[in-house]
């Protein structure tokens, strides 16, 4: 059995933020390529990544994250990852999750809808 990626955007997500429904193994797969073209051209302020349904994460796709996520918010994004699989919370800690905002969804939320009423930062 081959181990796939792939991820979904949500038709609902509050204000100015989108969500997205990572599913399956985050390596160095052309559909975590798929994705990251997706949220640097997202126009929405807050991403809010879905991990619940990621089973695992090798060195490789973590390393791809965590730039990507320093990348973004150099861009002025904020990103939020909701609610990771425990296998992959261990991972993440293990590897110097530091620069990961983890968050549970409904915390994310709450600091999304607080963000929400002010201004955004100019990019940097």
């Amino acid at each position: 059995m081959i181990a796939r990626f792939e991820f979904r955007v949500a038709p609902q997500a509050p204000p100015n933020a989108r969500l997205y429904h990572l599913i399956g193994v985050l390596d160095s797969s052309k559909a975590v390529e798929r994705l990251a073209v997706e949220l640097r051209n997202e126009t929405a302020r807050h991403l809010i990544l879905d991990f619940q349904q990621v089973t695992y994460v090798n060195s490789t796709g973590f390393g791809i994250l965590v730039e990507l996520v320093i990348e973004l918010r150099d861009g002025g994004k904020e990103v939020y990852i909701i609610d990771p699989h425990p296998r992959v919370k261990v991972v993440f800690e293990q590897l110097g999750g530091d620069e990961l905002p983890i968050y549970r969804a409904p915390d994310a939320i709450a600091k999304i809808t607080a963000a929400s009423l002010v201004p955004p930062p100019p990019p940097k």
